[in-house]
């Protein structure tokens, strides 16, 4: 390469970070004016919604901010969860709380989901904050699920996802199912 060809890839080189560095601030400009005018109007404007809050750090749907801001207006007692229905604990609606020094129980029925806990929660499993369980939980079984986990009778959170548990035992269940 002749020395000019090297002075321009560097004025080129440079041109592209100023272009990016003014795209970023331009795309947090619009971000802070979208946000602002959100805040303004409908489900956000009274300063007492909890939509005002949402955020995302694991859960799905801004869940985590929501949480938080309900525990900063109550204030909590144990600071223990119980998650049923977990899924795979990278968008648990308690996994954000694990990482602030909560502790708790997860519980779900799938394989996939488990091996994923097991190896992405190693250190919470293995330092006794996190307790799991792989299991379908009935109205049947779900006391004694929790008593092998050694759920405390009084916890702070309870989240229950199972969506997809729609097949049942006995009478009531197959008889709801009709419905």
């Amino acid at each position: 390469m002749q020395p000019n060809e090297i002075r321009e890839l560097f004025f080129l080189q440079k041109l592209l970070v100023d272009l990016n560095s003014a795209y970023r601030q331009l795309a947090g400009l619009q971000t802070h004016a979208y946000v602002a005018d959100l805040l303004a109007r409908g489900k956000y404007l009274d300063p007492k919604s909890l939509n005002r809050h949402e955020h995302q750090v694991f859960s799905r749907t801004g869940q985590d901010g929501v949480i938080a801001e309900i525990f900063r207006r109550i204030g909590t007692t144990s600071r223990y969860f119980l998650e049923i229905g977990a899924g795979n604990g990278l968008e648990s609606n308690t996994a954000f709380l694990l990482f602030q020094g909560w502790r708790g129980s997860w519980i779900d029925g799938g394989d996939k989901e488990m091996v994923s806990i097991r190896a992405n929660f190693r250190e919470p499993i293995a330092s006794g904050k996190l307790a799991i369980a792989q299991e379908m939980v009935t109205a049947e079984n779900v006391e004694a699920i929790l008593t092998r986990l050694s759920v405390p009778t009084e916890f702070d959170l309870l989240s229950l996802d199972v969506d997809r548990n729609t097949i049942g035992s006995g009478k009531r269940s197959r008889r709801l199912g009709r419905v």
